[in-house]
């Protein structure tokens, strides 16, 4: 049976293997069975509380999949003991440029593509661990994820200890502000001796849309309520599908108002995170990269993928992409952009971008024929 010396040596072990693989900011929790049926009940909380607003994007899986500590007390005996890290993946932070016509992209979707950069570096954490001597009963059989598994993952690194939640519903930590991805990691240790009691925050015991426990990180601050062009942030109730960077993801058929809300965005938003004085400190002198709009438009999935393949919003592929960057062109005013990207081939053709292309023709008054 292993004892809480053993057990640090595991945690150890981790530890050293996440500041080796250039993870340096992560939390961990260490629970038995009995804290895990507690967090279990919260997070169904949570699950009801979701379900009941409704505001579930067609990219989450239901509400009633998705509780993390479920499975982990399916696969828990009486004795055994769950390791669970919360990790910060940072990324370069660039101040705005406001050049409406060309189009943007947020900076965690534009620098790399997080899910493999994570999976990399999670590979090389198992690989050292599995060469180091720890106790038999460490099974090494640890699993990691990032946002594509079905778990809370903002709530999991909330209730470790990793940021608290702020105004635009991020979670934001000391050292990177809100400019992170988040990834998990955990084990199971098993025969494990009666555990000191460790417990995570107490910040989940407050009522799950409690403002105390939704804007801890904010204070008094309110640069992200004023500025979110959805006029979501500083609410108990994120409807996410009224969220920018929701919008420039979708497939569904875009209204005039929803079209007009996401000016020259090619793919996110940020902008919340942008005016976000706790990320300042993040934030480096070079603007964002942009886009140019008719070269956009005349790009194959082939060409897309050749220049954006690496990116964390190429999965979205170009078509959705291009009906974005004709919105852009449809906000900025410019006719003459219009008119040239009018006359290129196959945007009318295609079914998914066709209404956008009339929009074009009726704002400005354009033939297409005659282009």
């Amino acid at each position: 049976m292993i004892n809480q010396t053993e057990i640090k040596i595991v945690r150890d072990s981790i530890e050293k293997s996440l500041l080796e693989s250039e993870l340096t900011v992560f939390t961990a929790i260490q629970v038995d069975v009995e804290k895990v049926k507690e967090l279990r009940e919260h997070e169904l909380q949570l699950i009801k509380t979701i379900a009941d607003e409704n505001h579930i994007t067609e990219f989450e899986a239901s509400p009633h999949e998705r509780s993390f500590f479920s499975q982990m007390e399916e696969h828990m005996e009486s004795d055994d003991v769950l390791l669970l890290y919360s990790i910060a993946l940072p990324y370069r932070a660039r101040r705005p440029h406001r050049q409406v016509v060309s189009g943007q992209v947020d900076d965690s979707s534009m620098t790399f593509d997080y899910h493999k950069r994570f999976s990399e570096k999670m590979k090389k954490v198992i690989e050292a661990l599995r060469i180091m001597d720890l106790p038999e009963a460490v099974e090494i059989e640890p699993q990691w994820f990032i946002d594509t598994a079905l778990y809370f993952d903002r709530e999991l690194a909330f209730i470790t200890g990793l940021g608290n939640y702020g105004k635009n519903h991020m979670l934001i930590c000391p050292e990177y502000g809100s400019r992170f991805h988040i990834g998990h990691f955990y084990l199971l240790v098993k025969e494990t001796e009666k555990i000191f009691e460790e417990r995570s925050s107490e910040n989940p015991r407050l009522p799950i849309r409690d403002l105390q426990r939704l804007n801890i990180a904010c204070a008094n601050c309110d640069l992200c309520v004023r500025a979110c062009p959805a006029k979501i942030c500083g609410r108990t109730e994120m409807d996410r599908t009224k969220c920018v960077s929701y919008l420039t993801q979708t497939k569904k058929l875009l209204m005039p108002d929803q079209v007009k809300r996401i000016s020259n965005h090619l793919y996110g938003c940020d902008i919340c995170q942008q005016v976000c004085p706790l990320n300042q400190a993040q934030t480096v002198e070079e603007t964002l990269e942009q886009m140019d709009l008719i070269d956009i438009l005349k790009l194959s999935q082939r060409g897309f993928k050749r220049l954006y393949g690496e990116t964390g919003f190429s999965w979205r592929g170009v078509k959705v992409i291009k009906r974005n960057a004709l919105i852009a062109i449809l906000n900025s005013g410019m006719e003459g952009m219009a008119v040239e990207a009018i006359k290129i081939e196959g945007l009318f053709e295609d079914n998914s971008l066709r209404p956008y292309v009339e929009m074009l023709e009726e704002k400005y008054q354009i033939c297409r024929k005659e282009c």
